[in-house]
């Protein structure tokens, strides 16, 4: 039996709503706006739980216990990454698919969403890269991969697996890219397609390095150097996930969400946030 604890943080911000020309065609695509959006729901990290992200996904009433899509229209529902279970896939984890239910599982659920007007992004997490191998020899999965995004924006928010910085910004920049370019790269990644030397040195840096990339990084950016970022690209906040975090918190206009959601190595207890017509909510689950 699912027992939802209290909201536990509540506060009022806005939330600048962008118009929507052209219906999203990929999750790849850099920026997603919508008219008329009312709710976004964050969760980061799964590793492989997908009876816990389920559980989640129930107790936020975005699926029914039949797995139905409930939530309402303009729901914007968004993963971090890290799908996939921290340890390198072997062969018996490939033939009986456990590794990768949970990213059929979100590719199906997206599909849903748009059925029902809203939407489910999930984005590259640093143990995607690290199985990219395996990933390339399943060709739906293969698929899936490649159209996910290193890098989303919605409206005023910033999502990514590590963290996006300043330097990050100013390298796509310096190059004459941008985040779009930097999704496109991944997708040609993922398929073995030919890069040209700048797009090489883009990959290397921005998603290869196990150190300083948008899927790596631990760094907490300096507030200035984030307020430099978030005026360029006009943002109120950003939401990542990798690092671990007891509790979600909020410094220098970042969201941090990872906590550890493995079973093995918690207390069965996790927090996810909702965002209501500009209302952020933290909510606690456990079970």
């Amino acid at each position: 039996m699912n027992v939802f604890l209290s909201a536990v943080i509540f506060l009022v911000l806005t939330f600048t709503q962008h118009t929507m020309t052209t219906p999203m065609q990929t999750q790849r695509n850099a920026e997603h706006a919508y008219a008329n959006i009312s709710r976004v729901v964050v969760i980061a990290d799964i590793h492989s739980d997908l009876v816990r992200f389920k559980t989640i996904l129930q107790n936020a009433k975005i699926i029914d216990s039949n797995g139905n899509w409930i939530a309402e229209k303009n729901t914007l529902l968004v993963q971090l990454g890290d799908q996939i279970d921290r340890k390198h896939i072997d062969a018996d984890d490939i033939s009986n698919k456990h590794h990768f239910r949970l990213t059929r599982y979100t590719d199906s659920l997206q599909k849903l969403a748009l059925q029902k007007g809203s939407d489910f992004i999930s984005l590259v997490g640093n143990h995607e890269l690290m199985n990219i191998g395996k990933i390339k020899n399943k060709l739906d999965v293969r698929y899936i991969i490649s159209q996910r995004p290193v890098v989303a924006i919605v409206g005023n928010y910033l999502f990514c697996h590590g963290g996006f910085h300043l330097e990050h910004y100013k390298l796509l920049q310096s190059f004459h890219k941008n985040i779009r370019d930097l999704n496109e790269i991944w997708y040609k990644y993922v398929y073995d397609i030919n890069l040209t030397s700048d797009e090489t040195f883009l990959l290397n840096a921005l998603i290869l390095d196990t150190e300083n990339s948008i899927l790596y990084t631990r760094k907490t950016a300096d507030k200035n150097d984030n307020n430099n970022l978030f005026r360029h690209l006009d943002l109120e906040y950003m939401f990542v996930g990798h690092s671990e975090t007891e509790n979600i918190f909020l410094k220098n206009k970042v969201w941090h969400l990872d906590q550890v959601l493995r079973p093995a190595f918690d207390e069965r207890i996790y927090t996810y946030i909702d965002i209501i017509d500009g209302n952020i909510t933290i909510n606690s689950l456990q079970y």
